[in-house]
């Protein structure tokens, strides 16, 4: 498109992206993996009474394939696009930051060109799936068109959009998509007060008082406290200005999976649900060997087990937004990312400043594509230390390394909070849970004692930021904080008990390792798949 953002006066701005996908047969998928490649800060949206027209051009961006620019386009629509290297195959991706939205309802729309060689595309906004597939197209080539995405309630702040190629609209060789802008029209009623905080809610312009995580009360081992939930954070079932009820906490995980016959040394250790297929990852751990062995298992409800990867040398997992797979690797010691099509395995990073890692052992997602990870010793086996230390690490979107905290005794679990405000981490051998706040761009500061917890090991996070921690040794109690550090609970599992996350259809079903058994637990609300 040549045109003008809503209410923009000045000169005329060509917005076009490219999202080009080549679909040659017998090509492999391994561009479908994420690869984020961020550029420079985005300007804002042109805006009226009603609408914001971000003009794709210059937005904040990252793709699937690594080196997307944009560029001169040649021909009868001459302008400027962004072009993802390589050749992605289905499941190529493109995300856009919207800056500086108000909080409120919206219809949002994206203007895009297309031809017969249409790619189908499906949108997702702060991680949830956006309206319907997009898949118009025209009969002249290159020929505008638009395509409606529904309502959605934005908290005040950024947002991410997500347009993930899914298929393709005819039988040719290839297909395309050109995106030009995307708006908000806003339809009136309240948003979820500014910045959309979990801890402080906020009153909406046209919907009440929007709910506070604080105000509820606790009520015994099956309390906590309401409100709504917070969004930003990748990889959950969480909607941004839903009212969540306080956790039932007096539930009795149901036993899921257990290998027959004699059970070797060892756990299972970081389920994560991917939600594109319905299924729980999760890693199987043996204490045996110079360096710990480990599998990729995957269990598709209600119990069917089965073997993805065998040699994988995996632990902890998180999903992104798109469903893409990252994990910790003590085999490669570094940090990898998953393709579920070619059950291959990446590694993104796997030093700091020329020095390998220990063994990373448990990960994070930021909305942005950072990433935070503990690296302890605990599968390093009889390699040395090349970076003398246990320590908490975050990686940039651009792949650079740096130290949050390098003083832990054992770091372990790590998480979170769903505006991605704080960031949580186990020290297991001092048996207590510290806190980080985290600001805008990622770093972190001021680090506190949060919670004391025997052995803590695993995390996992609700839609209302509350914090549920895997308490290992023989006791396997899974003991539930509020984001202000009350304890609301806690739920007896078994013996050995590392790690649980959220997930199932509706993101309400917590699924929970304990040694070699794999354990679920019907819950009143939603949270984080990993």
């Amino acid at each position: 498109m040549r045109g003008k953002a809503a209410g923009d006066s000045g000169k005329v701005r060509t917005v076009e992206r490219w999202l080009a996908v080549a679909a040659v047969a017998g090509l492999a998928a391994a561009c479908a993996s994420p690869d984020p490649d961020p550029i420079s800060a985005s300007e804002g949206a042109a805006v009226t009474a009603q609408t914001l027209a971000y003009e794709a051009e210059v937005l904040a961006r990252r793709a699937s394939a690594p080196g997307s620019q944009v560029t001169s386009e040649v021909g009868a629509s001459a302008g400027r696009y962004v072009q993802p290297s390589g050749t992605p195959a289905s499941g190529a991706w493109i995300e856009f930051t919207l800056t500086s939205v108000p909080a409120g309802s919206y219809d949002v729309k994206l203007l895009y060109k297309s031809n017969v060689n249409r790619g189908i595309v499906q949108a997702t906004v702060d991680g949830l799936k956006q309206g319907p597939v997009c898949n118009q197209y025209a009969a002249v080539a290159r020929q505008q068109v638009a395509c409606g995405l529904g309502s959605k309630t934005l908290a005040a702040g950024n947002h991410t959009i997500r347009f993930t190629v899914t298929g393709k609209g005819s039988a040719s060789t290839g297909y395309m998509m050109v995106i030009d802008q995307i708006t908000l029209a806003a339809t009136g009623g309240g948003g979820g007060g500014a910045g959309g905080s979990t801890n402080t809610g906020g009153s909406g312009a046209g919907g009440g008082a929007g709910g506070s995580t604080n105000a509820g009360g606790s009520g015994g081992g099956g309390g906590g406290f309401a409100g709504a939930s917070g969004s930003g954070r990748p990889g959950g079932a969480c909607r941004a200005g839903v009212a969540y009820p306080a956790p039932v906490l007096t539930g009795t995980p149901k036993l899921l999976y257990k290998p027959s016959g004699t059970v070797g040394s060892g756990t299972y250790e970081g389920p994560t649900w991917r939600a594109a297929d319905g299924v729980v990852l999760f890693s199987d751990l043996s204490f045996t060997g110079a360096v710990n062995p480990s599998q990729m298992l995957q269990l598709t409800p209600p119990a069917s087990v089965g073997t993805v990867v065998a040699d994988a040398g995996l632990n902890g997992m998180a999903v992104d937004a798109a469903g893409a797979i990252f994990a910790c690797s003590h085999k490669v010691q570094g940090i990898v990312t998953f393709d579920f099509a070619t059950r291959a395995l990446t590694t993104i990073v796997d030093n700091v400043g020329g020095k390998k890692f220990n063994s990373p052992n448990d990960l994070v997602l930021r909305s942005d594509g950072t990433l935070y990870f503990t690296d302890p010793d605990f599968q390093l086996g009889n390699r040395t230390s090349g970076t003398g230390r246990k320590g908490v690490y975050r990686v940039t979107p651009g792949r650079v390394v740096t130290l949050v905290d390098g003083t832990f005794a054992e770091p372990n679990g790590i998480a979170l909070s769903p505006d991605q405000s704080v960031l949580y981490v186990a020290d297991y051998n001092a048996n207590v849970v510290r806190a980080f706040a985290v600001a805008p761009d990622g770093s972190t500061s001021g680090r506190r004692d949060f919670a004391s917890v025997t052995s803590p090991d695993g995390f996992a996070m609700d839609c209302l930021g509350n914090l549920y921690v895997a308490s290992g040794g023989a006791a396997g109690t899974i003991q539930v904080f509020a984001p202000a550090g009350a304890k609301l609970g806690s739920i007896k599992v078994a013996a050995s008990l590392s790690n649980m996350a959220f997930g199932g259809p509706d993101g309400q079903t917590l699924y929970i390792t304990a040694g070699k058994a794999l354990y679920s637990l019907p819950m009143n609300l939603p949270g984080y798949y990993d």
